[in-house]
């Protein structure tokens, strides 16, 4: 990345999903120390070449109980604010945000976002139709934010 990007470049920045995979203990980060290191060398590296970072909470998977989409990564989710806030970075909290358009979307039609509806148990990965509708809801965030990337 750092051999490519240019000034007036933006860095989004998403991580968690793989850094919270206890049983895989070389993907695996501590969200209070070194997933916050990590987001940090990004952050300091983008605004080291003349970019702009900006950091995305982990993108809610699949995981429903009783009718209620789960956060899977609250302590990542928390880091990756506190870091934003500690180094003044624009943050979309798409956790947030994708976990309440599932609760809208419903069942049925979530299930179409993932790579279950092909039959595989992904409840992670995106079908088209569900990495369009995430794209959807990251450019509506950026508009909130008052941002008009090109």
């Amino acid at each position: 990345i750092l051999s490519v990007i240019q000034p007036g470049d933006w860095l989004f920045t998403q991580m968690g999903h793989n850094d919270a995979s206890k049983e895989k203990p070389e993907r695996h980060t501590e969200p209070f120390t070194t997933y916050k290191s990590y987001l940090s060398q990004y952050i300091h590296g983008a605004r080291a070449k003349g970019a702009t970072p900006l950091l995305l909470t982990p993108v809610g998977r699949f995981h429903e109980k009783d009718g209620e989409y789960i956060n899977d990564f609250p302590d990542y989710c928390a880091a990756m604010k506190e870091l934003a806030d500690e180094e003044e970075v624009l943050l979309v909290d798409l956790n947030t945000v994708s976990l309440q358009f599932y609760q809208i979307s419903g069942i049925e039609k979530t299930t179409s976002f993932f790579m279950l509806s092909t039959g595989i148990e992904d409840r992670t990965h995106f079908t088209k139709e569900g990495a369009d509708v995430i794209a959807r809801l990251v450019s509506l965030e950026l508009k909130d934010l008052g941002l008009t990337i090109v």
